[in-house]
């Protein structure tokens, strides 16, 4: 009587094939990612009072950007962001409240991007980092190492505001 081997393992190899083949794909775009589009996360600062979250400055040309990220009051009070200055090693840079103050209603969260709520302009080299600081009505002021960005998935809609009009003749 003639002894049989064991049938193979249906699947097993299937299995095999495809979580290698997954794995050399995820691989593969690792490393053919552009550097750009893998931008690092944004700054994040906390007080007791207030967070800074997911803060960038986004930039396209290097010269004009604008500061996104999302501010949170955490107090029982109303608060309002009052000034802004973004500071770069590489050279002068200026920052505006688009509107005026950016009021932080107490408990609630605050996109500084949607609308575009402060306009950065100056040397902004895609890549470095400026130094922010966020000045407010009540609450410590806030200051961090921001990452500036170029405009990539994570940032499509950003609107980057361009410079007004002089009214001064």
């Amino acid at each position: 009587m003639p002894i049989k081997a064991p049938a193979p393992r249906r699947g097993t190899t299937t299995r095999f094939r495809l979580g290698a083949g997954l794995a050399i794909l995820l691989l593969a775009t690792a490393c053919t990612t552009p550097p750009q589009a893998r931008a690092p996360a944004g700054a994040a600062v906390h007080s007791r009072t207030l967070d800074a979250l997911d803060l960038a400055v986004v930039s396209e040309d290097g010269r004009l950007g604008t500061l996104v990220g999302t501010l949170v009051n955490k107090t029982e009070t109303p608060d309002a962001l009052i000034d802004v200055t973004v500071k770069s090693s590489r050279g002068t840079t200026r920052a505006a409240l688009l509107e005026g103050p950016v009021s932080l209603p107490a408990g609630k969260r605050v996109n500084l991007s949607v609308p575009p709520r402060i306009a950065v302009s100056g040397n902004l080299p895609q890549g470095r980092f400026v130094t922010t600081t966020l000045t407010f009505r009540k609450s410590a002021a806030l200051s961090t190492p921001t990452p500036v960005q170029p405009r990539t998935r994570q940032h499509r809609d950003v609107v980057i505001p361009q410079p007004r009009e002089s009214t001064v003749g």
